[in-house]
């Protein structure tokens, strides 16, 4: 898994299938098999341990093998657009 930062937003659509003129094609780092998405904030590799089923999605636990992370801001989406930590109405 991957934690974009914030000047990653560009990237974020390319992956979520928005349009977008001008998005960056992704570069990956491959760590215990797993791509991670280079420059990104943070990076963690886990092994599923567990799966529950909930309804209409799934509960993975897993026993993290590999984390990394650099100083930023991590890239926020929540309500149909980007926001920034503390960022309040």
């Amino acid at each position: 898994m991957s934690v974009l930062c914030e000047s990653q937003s560009k990237l974020s659509d390319r992956f979520a299938g928005r349009p977008c003129d001008d998005c960056p094609s992704p570069r990956f780092d491959l760590v215990h098999h797993a791509p991670l998405v280079d420059g990104a904030l943070a990076h963690f590799v886990a092994r599923v341990e567990r799966s529950y089923w909930g309804g209409d999605h799934s509960l993975f636990l897993g026993r993290v093998e590999y984390a990394r992370h650099h100083a930023g801001t991590p890239l926020l989406f929540h309500g149909g657009r980007y926001e920034r930590l503390g960022q309040g109405a």
